[in-house]
């Protein structure tokens, strides 16, 4: 147990010396609430803002001396070497999504479309600010990282313009897709509502008064879905429903859907306003109301490969970026 007054200070110190890069210790017993804000605070530190040692002790013994009753702070003792820096990551957290969509807790890890966020961010901007339809399409090819664009990328761009001030719903259209949307509706106001247009209009009015200082956007993804249903009935009210409230100018409803770009001529049968003939393929067209997302190019490419791997404090061999490129050209 070493000497007094230092019951885990030697251990601590012999694992070190062993050659543990870095030993976390305390040099008297920590008090159940102090271990359980250690606890909290240096893994929220480690895992949540991937952030390195030094900073998430630093940070842990800072909430420790906020207790006055206890010296818990003072126990606490990190043991590292001088010559390994201070940006040590004994946790690694996977950077790299793979098949699965990036959402808006995977912002930190999503490179490579800054200029199609932008894009997608200044649309919805401007649809507003002109009051025009808020209505965009968000079209590309399957697998080519719609539904990453609009929940890692605009997502956290209109919560950083407005923090607290946005809620995002997320439709999944299927057979009867105003169904769908209705229960979003009713889960977000938390009220009941009928599972047709009139509970999904009265759902969200009731959201709205709650505190019409939010906006509410609303993603459909993926939209080619209603197409695979054979009545055209539902979908065509569905999409009608859809641009009846992103036209409301008294409604902060914004909607995004993702659409695969090889299904933009189907679109063609859905009009959504009968004033005016106006079809669903004509908005996907409108440079006002779409945005095309290609396949990543090489420097995009780069900085989805590097820059997430930087992100977690890792570092990649020398010309293994260059590599990767190489092999998926």
């Amino acid at each position: 147990i070493g000497a007094p007054g230092n019951h885990l200070g030697s251990v601590a110190q012999t694992l070190h010396r062993a050659g543990i890069q870095a030993v976390l210790a305390s040099r008297f017993p920590l008090s159940a609430p102090g271990s359980v804000h250690l606890a909290r605070t240096l893994y929220a530190w480690l895992l949540v803002r991937r952030s390195p040692l030094e900073q998430a002790v630093a940070a842990a013994r800072a909430d420790l001396a906020r207790d006055p009753e206890r010296l818990d702070w003072a126990a606490l003792q990190l043991y590292a070497r001088l010559a390994d820096g201070d940006a040590t990551h004994p946790l690694f957290v996977r950077p790299y999504r793979g098949l699965l969509a990036f959402r808006p807790e995977y912002a930190w890890a999503f490179f490579g479309r800054d200029r199609e966020v932008r894009e997608l961010h200044a649309r919805v901007l401007d649809l507003r600010e002109r009051r025009a339809p808020r209505f965009v399409v968000v079209a590309g090819a399957a697998g080519v990282g719609k539904t990453s664009l609009i929940l890692a990328g605009l997502v956290p761009a209109l919560a950083a313009d407005a923090p607290g001030g946005w809620r995002t719903i997320e439709v999944h259209p299927g057979a009867l897709p105003t169904a769908d949307l209705a229960a979003a509706l009713a889960r977000l106001a938390e009220v009941h509502a009928a599972a047709d247009a009139d509970g999904a209009r009265g759902a969200l009015a009731h959201w709205h008064r709650a505190d019409p200082t939010r906006a509410l956007l609303v993603v459909v993804d993926p939209l080619e879905a209603l197409f695979a249903h054979s009545d055209p009935a539902p979908r065509l009210a569905f999409m009608r429903l859809l641009w009846s409230l992103a036209s409301d100018p008294a409604l902060p409803v914004v909607v995004v859907v993702a659409l695969r770009i090889d299904c933009i001529g189907d679109c063609g049968e859905i009009v959504l306003d009968l004033a005016s003939d106006l079809r669903l393929d004509q908005v996907a067209y409108d440079t006002r109301h779409r945005v095309f997302v290609a396949q990543l190019g090489a420097p995009q490419l780069r900085a989805a490969t590097s820059e997430p791997a930087r992100a977690v404090g890792v570092d990649l061999d020398p010309g293994l970026v260059e590599r990767i490129v190489a092999d998926v050209a």
